[in-house]
């Protein structure tokens, strides 16, 4: 029959674009969490599967009309910038290689891409991989970097809570009159001082990498919006490297902006120390090196040095470099 064809197409097309809107919706707005329309779907996905060619060509333009209604509704809230049969077409490739959509969610540089997003009521600066929920995590949504800076300030909590509590208890065995003996009250609060050291460190560690990646956000976002007008030398700068090189952070910062203002100016320099302005100064002098001497061994032994010395509110220097510590 040649009806069955274009009729079975047009009610595919359907489906697929009424899972994807509707998994976008929250359960509440009428989602594919919502119990009456996700087994609306499932009946329909059934019939497709199920029914043979008399069915489809007999039933398949009642079911149409009736999804036709809910389409148009989609459309005219979401308005598409390509065709819905590409949007479906695309949108099913994401269940390809176990990619996990209804975990993962959705790029949100590809919704914005396929669809007029102004309506879902998230931030229009939203960066191009910044993921958004479908399913049961419909409504919101999530930037990977965002973890690290959530992180950082929670390590930071950590680290003042153990400063606190280590001279509390300090102050707790002074005014006990208990013994004086050094050696013993530095097994005591050996510790306590570890804590407070650790989490210091790991917490200049995490605001570190949260700039770094916002850093990379930035040009990747950038890259990814703007890729038919950028030459490949300043896309491969915006995505971290240049001639194959990965570069650094202070080049990045520096390199990063001047490619995506419109007047191409540096206003950032970082290249000669003595331009470097503040807050850069204290980031590249202090928690750079801070960040270093963590991760890369031949300057390792450098950082107690560096963390008694410029960060001692949180780092407790009186037992570095002592033997019983």
């Amino acid at each position: 029959m040649k009806q069955y064809v274009p009729i079975r197409k047009e009610l595919t097309v359907h489906l697929v674009y009424l899972q994807l809107m509707t998994s976008l919706a929250p359960k509440d707005k009428g989602g594919i969490s919502n119990k009456t329309v996700r087994e609306s779907l499932v009946e329909t996905s059934e019939f497709l599967n199920k029914a043979d060619e008399d069915e489809i060509v007999n039933k398949g333009p009642i079911l149409i009309n009736h999804l036709q209604k809910v389409v148009d509704w989609y459309k005219e809230s979401f308005p598409p910038k390509i065709p819905v049969e590409q949007i479906t077409e695309e949108f099913n490739k994401f269940f390809d290689k176990n990619r996990e959509p209804y975990s993962w969610g959705l790029e949100c540089g590809w919704l914005q891409k396929v669809m007029d997003c102004s309506n879902m009521g998230f931030p229009e600066d939203f960066p191009f991989h910044a993921r958004i929920g479908i399913g049961h995590h419909a409504g919101f949504g999530s930037i990977e970097e965002e973890f690290l800076l959530r992180d950082a300030f929670f390590i930071l909590a950590l680290s003042e809570e153990s400063y606190e509590n280590m001279h509390a208890y300090a102050r707790f065995w002074k005014e006990s009159n208990k013994t004086d003996d050094p050696k013993l009250v530095n097994k005591i609060l050996r510790t306590a001082n570890q804590d407070v050291a650790t989490y210091a460190r790991l917490s200049i560690l995490s605001f570190f990498s949260f700039v770094e990646a916002f850093v990379n956000s930035v040009g990747y976002d950038f890259s990814l919006r703007n890729k038919d007008v950028l030459s490949p030398g300043e896309i491969e700068i915006l995505n971290g490297k240049k001639k194959g090189r990965y570069l650094s952070l202070e080049y990045k910062i520096e390199k990063i902006p001047s490619i995506i203002r419109s007047d191409k100016k540096t206003l950032i320099l970082l290249s000669d120390s003595k331009q470097i302005k503040e807050p850069f100064k204290t980031f590249i002098e202090n928690i750079k090196e801070i960040r270093n001497s963590s991760v890369h061994y031949f300057i390792k032994l450098r950082i107690f040095t560096i963390l008694s010395s410029r960060f001692s509110k949180y780092i407790d220097d009186t037992h570095f470099g002592n033997p019983n510590f």
